[in-house]
């Protein structure tokens, strides 16, 4: 027998979605691409082009895997559970950078825009907008 016209019918895909198991913020999120959310704060072309590329080292200095934007996922997913992780995450990548700077590596400007771009996704994905380390950088080490 055909379901009953006069009744709606049953959504079962209701029934059929996986749970969701994340607070609701990362899933808030996740369905907003943190990619697009950083590089909508980007005016210029050339830091459009540039920034990415910058912040895809701090990504990789933390060891994770994927493309650029499920790496940055997997970010903030980590530092909306653990915001500590991600403030110290992100002071022992300046460290590191400013003591490849110290040996002559790479150049004080360098560790500025690796700063820059970091600090830019990070405000802007995790929306720490009360993080008062995050503002200034000292470019005398």
């Amino acid at each position: 027998m055909g379901p009953n016209p006069t009744e709606p019918a049953p959504n079962l895909s209701l029934y059929l979605d996986p749970p969701i198991y994340y607070h609701d913020n990362i899933v808030a999120l996740i369905e907003q691409n943190p990619m697009d959310n950083f590089l909508y704060a980007l005016k210029s072309s050339e830091s459009k082009r540039q920034y990415p590329k910058r912040f895809e080292k701090f990504l990789n200095f933390l060891g994770l895997q994927g493309s650029l934007h499920e790496k940055a996922i997997k970010f903030v997913m980590k530092a909306q559970l653990d915001i500590q992780w991600a403030d110290s995450s992100f002071m022992k990548f300046l460290e590191f950078q400013k003591s490849r700077n110290l040996q002559g590596e790479i150049a004080t400007g360098t560790v500025v825009n690796y700063y820059r771009a970091t600090k830019l996704f990070y405000y802007r994905a995790t929306k720490m907008q009360n993080r008062p380390h995050l503002v200034h950088i000292n470019r005398t080490y």
